[in-house]
């Protein structure tokens, strides 16, 4: 048998000519609940990005997220979470995306690798989680926002489709306007982040809730015995 987060996977995985095992089951990775927690937005606009700075986690696409955004929302905050990368030719992943930014980095703050409890306190400040990603198979990112009540906008390449179906949160291509369109709106709205964060803390604790997922991997195994 062969058991993948997402039905992208398996079908991504056919897709490049790999013989896969006739059964074939799809469970989703677990999230633990987050005891006690709250919200408390930053006074600042302010869209946080994680995880490390690189190509592959679309952090090309941010000078032009900013330039939609920036006019509308001119004091306007993108921090991201993350350690540095290489890339052949371009080196620095941060340096690259520094002279990238030019003037707009002043709108950026890297925070580099942080602390369990820091990265708490940049969830509870966010107002909007973005993932960008070229490609992601399952992101933990998304899994923390949605048991936080974030609101998300996250790349259709992966499978973040699959997370955040029957939720309000929005799967754009970062590629095009959509992206910044889709976060530009619920920055502007708080009731609708209010209840994109709300859908998406629903579905993780129905869907994702570590006892749900062993008792799926429980059935698909002994069914297999």
């Amino acid at each position: 048998i062969l058991i993948a987060a997402t039905d992208r996977v398996l079908r991504e995985t056919e897709n490049q000519g790999l013989r896969l095992p006739n059964r074939r089951f799809v469970v989703p990775n677990p999230i633990t609940p987050v005891s006690g927690w709250f919200n408390n937005e930053d006074p600042v606009p302010t869209v946080v990005l994680i995880g490390r700075i690189d190509i592959g986690k679309g952090i090309e696409y941010i000078p032009k997220i900013l330039d939609s955004l920036t006019p509308r929302f001119p004091n306007l905050r993108v921090e991201i979470v993350g350690g540095d990368s290489y890339a052949r030719i371009i080196g620095s992943t941060r340096q690259w995306l520094l002279q990238k930014l030019g003037s707009r980095s002043r709108h950026v703050r890297f925070l580099g690798t942080v602390s369990r409890s820091e990265l708490d306190e940049v969830y509870r400040r966010a107002w909007v989680v973005i993932v960008p990603s070229r490609w992601d198979t399952f992101p933990t990112v998304v899994l923390e926002a949605m048991i936080r009540g974030k609101a998300i906008v996250a790349s259709p390449h992966g499978g973040m489709p699959e997370m955040l179906s029957g939720t309000e949160g929005v799967i754009a291509d970062p590629a095009t306007p959509d992206f910044p369109e889709a976060v530009a709106d619920l920055l502007a709205d708080p009731a609708k982040r209010k209840r994109a964060g709300e859908s998406a803390l629903e579905k993780a604790q129905n869907d994702y809730d570590p006892k749900k997922i062993a008792s799926d991997y429980i059935a698909i195994l002994t069914s297999a015995a």
